[in-house]
């Protein structure tokens, strides 16, 4: 992998996970979980929970959770990010997202912003010629928080401890479903309004102060701080927002389906999915509803 082909690949991650994946510095094994729903349908049960996707510093696997997936058949997350291969695999997706992705004529404004955008980011511009500037511009917003890792994150940490119980993991997506997703939908999303949007955002730091309300509720286990701060995002950023939001919802739709499949073959199954796709409506609870599911939260 050379050095611009990864770059672009952390810059279409981050434009799918900028608002859920950054956390502060915490230990999280006597937190609350929150927000956890139950999903039924006949004798099959699946546990949806909020899970982590990256942190700057390693994380705990909280107690709540060890005994959740002691009294499971199967534990599903979004992708196993201990899959090695995945990183090339993912490569070649973001790739070829990236080549669908529409290359507006910059405006020489919107040229310069994006250049100084990339040097404060200690990123060559030459990277400018020939690349998607949207993919770009997030990724000169992702290398201001570079401790950022999913190897920190809590999915690693339920992968492995699912595995030392001797019992399956599922990946609800297929390694191009986010990318496919987002190639998908943006061709009516990007705009020089957009950009110019991105751009604004990739120097401000409302990204981190996001993550820091998003870790808040995770903490407390406030869902309804959760969807008040994807709704300011929205109000901050309307044209990242409802891009975002037509990503989740076909990526939701995705899971769901999936989810059923998984929990018909494992019966009681603990789904660990980014706090968005639990919390922000209709997400994947509204979605199981579709499929005939009952969905509770829990006490």
């Amino acid at each position: 992998m050379n050095r611009r082909s990864a770059l672009i690949a952390g810059a279409a991650v981050t434009l799918l996970t900028t608002t859920a994946a950054l956390m502060r510095s915490h230990h999280f094994s006597t937190q609350p979980l929150g927000f956890q729903y139950v999903a039924r349908k006949g004798d099959v049960e699946v546990t949806l929970v909020p899970t982590i996707h990256a942190a700057p510093k390693p994380l705990q696997l909280p107690t709540a959770v060890r005994d959740l997936l002691a009294r499971a058949d199967a534990l599903a997350v979004e992708l196993d990010v201990t899959d090695l291969s995945l990183q090339q695999a993912a490569l070649m997706c973001t790739e070829r997202a990236a080549s669908q992705l529409q290359r507006p004529q910059l405006s020489e404004r919107q040229a310069q912003k994006l250049r100084q955008a990339l040097r404060d980011a200690k990123l060559d511009d030459r990277l400018l010629e020939g690349q998607s500037p949207y993919l770009l511009a997030h990724l000169a917003a992702q290398r201001q928080m570079p401790e950022w890792s999913v190897r920190n994150g809590l999915d690693r940490l339920l992968i492995e401890h699912m595995r030392s119980l001797g019992r399956p993991v599922e990946a609800l997506e297929t390694t191009c479903s986010p990318t496919d997703a987002l190639a998908s939908v943006a061709p009516r999303h990007l705009t020089p309004q957009l950009l110019d949007e991105t751009i604004r955002d990739a120097k401000s730091p409302s990204a981190l102060q996001r993550a820091n309300l998003l870790l808040e509720a995770w903490e407390r286990g406030d869902a309804e701080l959760v969807q008040r701060t994807f709704a300011k995002m929205k109000t901050d950023s309307p044209l990242q927002g409802a891009l975002a939001s037509a990503v989740q919802a076909m990526r939701d739709r995705t899971m769901a389906q999936r989810l059923v499949s998984i929990a018909a073959a494992h019966r009681k199954v603990v789904a660990a999915v980014g706090m968005q796709h639990i919390s922000s409506p209709p997400g994947i609870p509204g979605e199981l509803i579709q499929l005939g599911w009952d969905i509770q939260p829990m006490p």
